[in-house]
């Protein structure tokens, strides 16, 4: 691999981009570079970063060996970080889709945090720096290369090394772009009014102009709804749509025996609008792009529990183990789910186990906040022997785990172990 990420570049990268496109300006401006001295500036130092990939590839040619013009025509018309070249509107009811194309561009230019590993290169470098000087200079080289004539047959062999490398570095560009644009999906979509997507596309680049080597084409897309009749009242219930990597998101569709219904009949899914809500209600230690990543992830390999009421509950999973469930009904040839339930709310496994270990009721639950993950995620119930035994025999005691932990979500440390150890009798043995 040309690209040695440590954390493996997954798309949780979106953790870090979801970070950057909250807090950073979306319309930040660069000044014009028009002073002779800046130019000759970056030109040396794109010069120099040539010499280090050719010193590193251990052959003959430096920059000094090429011709002044060759050099100049390479750095005037040199690749820019991917842009969005144009969006394709279907729904105006707000400028999100704006927010988009400022949020993707900011992921480029100013994630300073996230840092790639590269062959041939010494130092972990930003993605600025891959998609652009670091893309330039592999082009430049390759080119360089390419034209030296009469080849012997050790150089013919370092370009055929190089020549892999390069594809290689373009494939893993092309790859962390797509990751880019899907996190940027999962970012800005609304998904009870509209979903935001790019898809890459090839171009013919216009010459003396500096240009993206990958453009984007954005899109909104209007949610569609449906009315469902529901205990003698009319509900909304909002289409669920498969986000993927450069193509149109879809509708969800779940077959009824996937959720051990007998017939094998698959069914269009939907979401009222309270699901979401409470969805990022309760899973207040998640920044919004995670979970909506790991809401379509669970829903594409969907798996069910039935409750002590006998009723089916679709698993909401996050990192291969369970934080919530997702209740339902079947009505006019639809799944409509209705809400989302934390582990440890009531009508699950967990949560009543929950009450048979502490008598707990529900709102005894609210009030003490264990119906949300940052109950688990970011307070002093850890620390208590007791209390982490009385979760473990729940089967919540994965919530404690440090993938649960908030990164980029502002949550506050709550000492409840305390409070807790005194709403319940724990020094009776927990069964």
């Amino acid at each position: 691999m040309l690209i040695k990420d440590q954390n493996g570049l997954k798309i949780l990268i979106f953790n870090h981009i979801y970070y950057l496109c909250k807090n950073l300006s979306k319309k930040k401006k660069h000044s014009a570079i028009n002073s002779k001295q800046s130019r000759a500036e970056n030109f040396n130092k794109f010069l120099r970063g040539i010499d280090v990939l050719l010193s590193k590839m251990n052959v003959g040619i430096r920059t000094k060996d090429m011709p002044t013009s060759k050099l100049d025509f390479i750095y005037n018309n040199k690749y820019i970080t991917p842009v969005i070249e144009s969006f394709n509107v279907e729904y105006r009811k707000n400028q999100t889709y704006k927010e988009f194309e400022y949020g993707f561009t900011d992921l480029f230019n100013y994630n300073e945090h996230y840092k790639i590993d590269v062959d041939w290169y010494d130092a972990n470098i930003t993605v600025k720096f891959a998609f652009t000087d670091l893309l330039n200079y592999y082009i430049f080289c390759f080119y360089s290369l390419s034209y030296i004539k009469n080849l012997n047959d050790a150089d013919k062999t370092k370009l055929e090394a190089f020549t892999q490398y390069f594809n290689t570095f373009l494939a893993e560009m092309d790859r962390m772009c797509l990751s880019m644009i899907y996190a940027s999906t999962m970012i800005y979509s609304d998904f009870s009014k509209e979903i935001i997507w790019g898809n890459m596309f090839s171009y013919k680049r216009p010459l003396n102009k500096p240009s993206p080597f990958f453009k984007i084409l954005g899109h909104t897309m209007k949610i569609e709804q449906k009315t469902f009749l529901k205990d003698e009242f009319n509900r909304i219930g909002c289409k669920v749509y498969n986000v993927k990597h450069n193509e149109k998101p879809v509708g969800i569709k779940i077959n009824l025996k996937d959720l051990g219904m007998g017939r094998d009949k698959e069914m269009d899914l939907y979401f009222q609008k309270h699901v979401y809500d409470r969805l990022y209600e309760r899973l207040d230690a998640l920044d919004v792009a995670t979970i909506n990543i790991y809401l379509v992830k669970s829903l594409n390999d969907v798996e069910y529990v039935v409750n002590h009421k006998n009723s089916r509950l679709i698993k909401y999973k996050y990192l291969g183990k369970t934080l919530g469930y997702f209740t339902f009904r079947i009505l006019q040839d639809s799944i409509l789910c209705s809400t989302f339930l934390f582990i440890t709310n009531d009508s699950t496994p967990e949560g009543e186990k929950l009450n048979e270990l502490t008598r707990l009721q529900k709102a005894d639950k609210e009030y003490l906040k264990l119906d949300k993950l940052s109950a688990f995620a970011a307070s002093d119930l850890r620390d208590n022997p007791k209390l982490m035994e009385l979760f473990e025999k729940a089967g919540c005691a994965h919530l404690f785990e440090d993938e649960y932990k908030p990164i980029f979500r502002k949550v506050e440390f709550n000492n409840m172990a305390d409070k807790l150890i005194n709403y319940i009798d724990t020094d009776e043995e927990i069964d």
